[in-house]
C-alpha cells in the first residue's frame, strides 16, 4: 500500500511539473485584455478606481493595439514560452508574461496587470441628510481617498491609515502616513503619526469643522452616506477665486 501511494505521488508530481513547464500558446493570449491594476514599490493600485481605461488587443496576424484612455497605439507581438514580446511602432516594448490567467507587463519601473475582465470603477455612494448629530457618533476607519473627484484610491495604496472618532461636539482623527521632507517629497520607509481634535457643529444634515492650524484655513464637512459610510470633504482657497477640494471615505468599525 505504501509503495502504491508513493508511485501515485510521484506521478502527480510529474503531471504538475509538466503543467508548470507547458509553453504558452497563441490561443492563450489572443484577443482583448483590460488593465486592472498597477504595482510599484510594493503598492498595488486599482486602475478602475482611478478612472483609468487601458485595453490591449492581440490579433492573429501578429499586430496589436494598445488603447490608453482613447489614445490608440499600434505595434507587434511575438509569442514566447512564458507569454509574448511586445513592440510598439517606435520600437519600444519588452516581455509580457502570462500567469494565473493574467498578463504582467513591466512599464516604467512598475508592473501593469491585465485581465480578461475589465476593472470595476468606483461609484461614490449617495449622501443623505442626517436627522441629528447622533447619526455620526462612533469610530470609523479610512478606506478610500477622493482625488478631487477624478480618481479614487484605496488608502492602503498610498500607504495611509486613519481612524476617526466622533463624539458629541468633536471629532478626533488619528492618522499614519508617509513622512515628508522640507521640499514636500516622501521620505522612504519613514512614517508619521498625527492625532488632531476639532470642534464640530451640526447643520444642514452634516457635521462641520474648521482647521486653522496652517497658513490656510480649511473648511471641512462630514456627510452621512446611504450605505452607512461617511464622507469627509475639505475645501481650501489656493488663489483668489480658485479652491482645492478633496475628501475621503470612512467605514464604521465601532
Amino acid at each position: 500500500m505504501k509503495k502504491l501511494v508513493s508511485i501515485m505521488m510521484a506521478l502527480m508530481m510529474v503531471c504538475l511539473a509538466a503543467g508548470a513547464l507547458a509553453a504558452v500558446e497563441a490561443a492563450d493570449v489572443l484577443g482583448t485584455w483590460y488593465a486592472v491594476s498597477a504595482e510599484q514599490d510594493g503598492a498595488s493600485i486599482d486602475l478602475g478606481m482611478m478612472g483609468m481605461s487601458m485595453t490591449l488587443e492581440l490579433k492573429e496576424d501578429g499586430t496589436l493595439t494598445l488603447d490608453n484612455n482613447g489614445e490608440a497605439n499600434k505595434g507587434t507581438w511575438t509569442l514566447t514560452e512564458t507569454g509574448f514580446d511586445l513592440k510598439d511602432d517606435s520600437g519600444n516594448g519588452g516581455p509580457v508574461t502570462l500567469a494565473d490567467g493574467k498578463l504582467r507587463m513591466e512599464i516604467g519601473g512598475g508592473t501593469m496587470i491585465f485581465s480578461r475582465e475589465p476593472a470595476q470603477s468606483f461609484t461614490p455612494p449617495k449622501q443623505v441628510a442626517a436627522e441629528s448629530e447622533e447619526a455620526f457618533l462612533g469610530k470609523y476607519e479610512l478606506t478610500t481617498i477622493d482625488m478631487m473627484g477624478q480618481a479614487f484610491l484605496p488608502a492602503s495604496a498610498l500607504k495611509m491609515s486613519a481612524t476617526m472618532t466622533i463624539e458629541p461636539g468633536k471629532v478626533t482623527i488619528e492618522s499614519v502616513s508617509p513622512a515628508l521632507d522640507e521640499q514636500g517629497n516622501i521620505v522612504q520607509d519613514k512614517m508619521e503619526t498625527q492625532t488632531v481634535t476639532y470642534e464640530t457643529k451640526f447643520a444642514d444634515g452634516q457635521l462641520h469643522y474648521t482647521d486653522s492650524s496652517t497658513f490656510m484655513t480649511v473648511e471641512s464637512i462630514i456627510a452621512l452616506n446611504e450605505d452607512g459610510t461617511l464622507y469627509t470633504g475639505a475645501s481650501m482657497d489656493v488663489t483668489e477665486g480658485a479652491s482645492l477640494n478633496f475628501g475621503s471615505y470612512y467605514q464604521k468599525i465601532d
